[in-house]
């Protein structure tokens, strides 16, 4: 893992290796006194794909409201119909796990 912090124009670099805890404590370093502490990590491909994927997930209605509309009119109207076969057949596929 590698973490590096900028400081003005100086970088300071942090290299962490699995099994040596004393890496971390000792960073090399050309920090200049007053500098601003600023800090960079890179994030993988895979990481910033599955942000993504996070963030069309929570800006993605739960409900989808032009359905609910129509079938809230049908059962208004007293025409919602329910086929009983094809909802036991999907409580079945539900239960064995089928339906995933």
């Amino acid at each position: 893992m590698r973490i590096d912090e900028t400081l003005g124009t100086s970088t300071r670099t942090a290299s962490i290796q699995p099994g040596h805890p004393e890496s971390a404590r000792q960073p090399r370093s050309s920090q200049e006194p007053g500098q601003p502490l600023g800090t960079q990590v890179e994030v993988s491909q895979e990481g910033r794909a599955i942000n993504r994927a996070r963030q069309l997930a929570a800006a993605t209605p739960e409900v989808r409201a032009d359905r609910v509309a129509a079938l809230r009119a049908q059962i208004e109207a007293g025409t919602y119909r329910v086929d009983s076969r094809d909802l036991a057949r999907r409580i079945l596929e539900e239960i064995s796990g089928a339906g995933a």
